[in-house]
């Protein structure tokens, strides 16, 4: 009978401990799904930052290209213009010789 009441003592000892431990590993399963959940929340706001990010990115890259033509576009426009003046500018220093040669021509005789 002794035997008996000690395995029963013993019994009641292992299921109050396995008890405990349940709900020890139910507190951790608890703050595990919690903390799931804030990393979840929180690489879910790490991408939008990053989409965002890109977007930006993505956006100042096109305002830049669009500079970069518009730039492009005046510095051909100016080079023609240049080219252009430099033509004119030769041909009336080719008129101004000759009117000088003319001149010059005119006064010998």
């Amino acid at each position: 009978a002794k035997e008996i009441e000690a395995l029963k003592v013993s019994h009641s000892k292992v299921v109050t401990d396995a008890k405990a431990q349940h709900g020890r590993v139910a507190e951790l399963v608890v703050l595990a799904k919690e903390a799931t959940e804030v990393h979840h929340a929180s690489v879910q706001e790490r991408l939008a930052y990053l989409e965002n990010l890109l977007k930006d990115s993505t956006d100042k890259h096109s305002r830049h290209e669009k500079a970069a033509d518009t730039q492009k576009a005046a510095q051909t426009k100016l080079a023609n213009d240049m080219k252009q003046r430099d033509s004119q500018h030769t041909a009336l220093h080719d008129r101004v010789a000759l009117a000088e040669k003319q001149a010059s021509d005119a006064a010998e005789k």
